[in-house]
């Protein structure tokens, strides 16, 4: 990933984290240690299923989607914001959307959400249509992706804090019906925000979902709350999918040198020498790139690369063709038969992806089993950083931010629907609390994405506590204690 979609994805990450929780979702007021597991007090009231049972959704059903592309909707509706009005619409929801609901100047917020009426109504068109297409120039543009601009990405986020404005504005004015309604819109928007071809478009977009799922949980905690267990339940698995982008930033090394490809063909001995000497030259080319983008690398280019092809490949050749010998089919013939050329133009692109494969190699297993195993993905880029391949390693985008970005949003989907059947359970149990979640049989009770089983679950007097575990992610997993409303 090119430096500033590192920072664009840092900045995303950042907004993935839960927003201020309000009104009756607050924090325990316990003493925490110094990196606490954040803990929300839950009020809830008994809610059976809605009849019909989808009469609340949380995202678009496809049988009613329009044709069109979504993307032009979403980019044609900054072109006539005056410079002030823009400011504006970046500052004013975000101090609202940190007050408890309670203190939300409603009448003030209404007016502020009604002067953009008309550009929720086209975001909202926008979300019922049946594709959402960016357009970058990734094709026309694979040699030079580091250059694709990207300054839409950052604008979506503005659009959603608006939707999750208008969402409370709702919820303090007594319309739960309406305000489902509208985080349904900004799902929906979040996904398409997110269906791009690069790692911040997913990133952005899983903050914008993540966004409005905390909103969610404030509907919930609401008196005259509807069960949306099921509501949830319907929503697209994965809501925003990393494996387009995975895949994409797989090639980043083989788009931007092309002469890459030509390895696996036959060439004469002199051809050999040419490939060999243009697929360096486009090695130099990454590691100027990388250098210019420091705080990444954190190495200068001449540590990552020798000046020149003749002194790189004095250094690398013995350690080229060793790793050739362990990896090439034998029916691509022997590495002895090889000119040094060939051993060496074979040689960076087989290491190149020995270390992309057993980075990314991750990506493809189910959640539990990938958390499990990245310390293994980010070994295969730190190691490569001293050896041949050191100038991809320092390109090579660290894949286990998205992929935990990924499970941390599943794993939100997936407590609040346990929350939901919970709150099915109470209501057809007089008010009472499950003593585990095995004794709600009323619907299927969701697994932890990242342990592949049920969350643990617990009752303490009039009290359930329902726990995320860390489950060997980084940040701490939230505690939920519910209590029934009187």
């Amino acid at each position: 990933m090119h430096p500033f979609a590192r920072t664009l994805s840092l900045l995303a990450l950042c907004w993935l984290a839960p927003a201020t929780r309000a009104q009756e979702a607050k924090p325990a007021a316990k003493p925490q240690p110094a990196n606490p597991t954040p803990v929300t007090e839950l009020n809830v009231s008994p809610a059976a299923a809605p009849l019909p049972i989808f009469r609340y959704r949380l995202h678009p059903v496809a049988g009613k989607l329009m044709p069109g592309n979504a993307a032009s909707v979403y980019l044609r509706i900054r072109h006539d914001i005056t410079p002030q009005g823009w400011e504006q619409l970046k500052k004013k929801p975000l101090a609202w959307l940190d007050l408890p609901l309670g203190k939300l100047p409603v009448q003030e917020a209404r007016t502020f959400v009604d002067s953009w009426a008309k550009k929720l109504k086209q975001i909202e068109i926008g979300t019922r249509r049946e594709s959402c297409d960016w357009g970058y120039t990734l094709a026309e543009q694979r040699t030079d992706v580091i250059n694709i601009l990207l300054p839409d990405v950052q604008e979506m986020r503005n659009w959603a804090r608006l939707i999750a404005l208008k969402a409370r504005v709702e919820m303090a004015e007594g319309d739960l019906d309406e305000a489902v309604h509208t985080l349904g819109t900004g799902i929906a928007f979040g996904r398409h925000v997110g269906d791009g071809p690069f790692l911040i478009n997913n990133l952005a977009g899983m903050a914008i979902c993540g966004a409005m799922l905390s909103r969610l949980e404030e509907v919930i905690a609401q008196p005259d709350a509807p069960n949306l267990y099921w509501a949830l339940t319907a929503i697209p698995r994965p809501l925003v999918s990393t494996r387009r982008a995975m895949e994409i930033e797989q090639r980043l090394a083989e788009n931007m040198i092309p002469e890459m490809n030509e390895v696996f063909s036959t060439h004469s001995p002199a051809e050999w020498t040419v490939l060999a000497e243009k697929i360096y030259a486009g090695m130099l080319r990454l590691a100027r790139i990388s250098a210019e983008g420091d705080q990444v690398s954190h190495l200068p280019a001449r540590k990552l690369l020798p000046d020149d092809y003749a002194s790189y490949k004095q250094q690398y050749l013995d350690t080229l063709r060793v790793t050739l010998r362990k990896t090439l089919p034998k029916s691509k013939g022997t590495v002895s038969a090889m000119s040094d050329d060939e051993v060496m133009a074979r040689g960076i692109v087989n290491q190149y992806r020995l270390m992309r494969d057993a980075a990314f190699k991750i990506a493809y297993l189910p959640h539990a089993d990938a958390i499990k195993r990245t310390a293994e993905s980010e070994k295969a880029t730190t190691q490569a950083k001293e050896g041949p391949a050191a100038v991809f390693s320092a390109m090579q985008a660290s894949i286990t931010g998205p992929i935990y970005a990924e499970i941390r949003l599943e794993r939100r989907i997936a407590m609040l629907r346990t929350i939901e059947a919970i709150r099915l359970y109470i209501a057809a149990h007089d008010g009472k609390l499950p003593d585990s979640l095995e004794a709600i049989t009323e619907v299927p009770i969701p697994l932890d994405p990242a342990t592949g089983a049920p969350f643990p679950f617990s009752r303490e007097g009039d009290v359930a506590v329902l726990t995320t575990p860390k489950a060997g992610l980084p940040s701490p997993a939230p505690i939920f204690r519910i209590t029934v409303r009187k």
